[in-house]
């Protein structure tokens, strides 16, 4: 709706009644305008739908700064033209929106971060047209709802370390770290621990324990290292390194292979093994040596292979004069492993280089034992 003047004459003495119109917005409808209008001699028209929202847009920002009327619509009446209703803005479709100020008129709202908060890109106002066409809030001629942006609050130079910004000037903080802005970290004092055969060393929020050569945590690792967070160090993981009776962590010595049969690691590479083993690994199962006495013979060797030789002038069954057994699992055994060995294998008896005649018996090297009436080394006298 465009004013019309009757002359530039006209247009000049009515302006300061426009005026004295204009003042009285606040408190009248658009209607009592429009009369108000007529009574001040004013003549107006409607040439189109365009003049008509340029005229509603011009008043809204000439007459209602500052104001707030519930975005009413103003209706252009029949005033020597056509009229039409422009749809309203209504309270509903005000934005739910935090920290935001919002200051509105008939064309639509002006939205202000308060204070401590900013749009992204650093500014802190925004702007939201009234579609009279739609009766929508429009933002970036689209739906407010759709793509208006949040007031963020601002925390000075930015927070540090992955840090959130969560209120003005405030920064949520990661684990380990604390400040305004996240600029202090949180350190751990020295726990003070012990290790046997080893190292606890701290590193800033590092805490590395390290045995010497050869040695290994409970835990089957040569080193462990624990980070301090939040000011704490991880005790469920460390405690349970601590030797229950001492109260010192432990590092232990490390046999590779491990022990076998209940041997223990004593040292780096040193076993002790169970009676009855023996062994770098105590792998071995040892065979005692033989308790019964075998005459007439002499044993020699090692845990795992034994040698029996007859004495002189002596020999086994068959004519050798010694012979090899062998220890496998806890038992001695003939060369082949498969034999088990007894002693009457190993039995020795006396060789006499002429034999016995008559009966008689060789008992001694080359010594006859003669039936009665017989004489002769070899029993040869009857």
């Amino acid at each position: 709706m465009r004013v019309v003047m009757a002359s530039c004459c006209w247009f000049m003495l009515a302006l300061p009644m426009i005026t004295r119109a204009a003042s009285l917005l606040n408190e009248w409808s658009p209607e009592e305008i429009q009369r108000e209008l007529a009574a001040l001699g004013v003549e107006s028209s409607l040439n189109s739908l365009e003049e008509d929202l340029d005229l509603a847009e011009r008043l809204a920002r000439q007459f209602n700064a500052g104001t707030d009327v519930r975005f009413d619509s103003i209706t252009g009446q029949a005033i020597g033209g056509a009229g039409k209703v422009f749809k309203k803005c209504t309270s509903e479709h005000l934005p739910d929106i935090e920290n935001v100020e919002l200051k509105c008129r008939i064309s639509g709202c002006r939205g202000t971060c308060i204070s401590g908060y900013e749009l992204p890109g650093g500014v802190s106002r925004f702007t939201l047209m009234c579609d009279t066409e739609t009766g929508q809030l429009t933002y970036n001629d689209r739906p407010f709802r759709e793509t208006l942006p949040e007031c963020q609050p601002i925390c000075g130079s930015g927070c540090q370390n992955e840090g959130v910004c969560a209120e003005p000037g405030k920064c949520s903080c990661p684990e380990g770290y604390e400040g305004d802005l996240c600029e202090t970290q949180i350190s751990c004092s020295d726990p003070g621990l012990q290790v046997l055969n080893g190292v606890a060393e701290m590193a800033g929020l590092d805490l590395k324990l390290t045995c010497s050569d050869g040695y290994e945590l409970n835990t089957a690792d040569d080193d462990l290292s624990f980070e301090c967070k939040g000011g704490a160090w991880p005790l469920a993981d460390i405690l349970p390194l601590v030797d229950a009776g001492t109260g010192v962590i432990i590092c232990r010595p490390r046999c590779t292979p491990a022990c076998r049969n209940g041997g223990v690691c004593t040292g780096p590479g040193r076993c002790s093994c169970q009676r009855g083993f023996w062994g770098p690994r105590c792998e071995v199962q040892r065979c005692s040596m033989p308790k019964q006495v075998i005459p007439h013979t002499s044993m020699g060797g090692t845990l795992s292979r034994l040698s029996i030789k007859c004495h002189d002038g002596f020999t086994m069954h068959g004519g050798d004069t010694g012979m090899q057994i062998q220890c496998h699992k806890g038992k001695w055994m003939m060369p082949d492993r498969k034999t088990p060995f007894t002693h009457e294998m190993a039995h020795c008896e006396p060789v006499c280089q002429t034999a016995c005649q008559n009966g008689g018996t060789c008992v001694e090297p080359d010594t006859c034992q003669c039936p009665a009436g017989i004489t002769g080394s070899t029993c040869q006298n009857t």
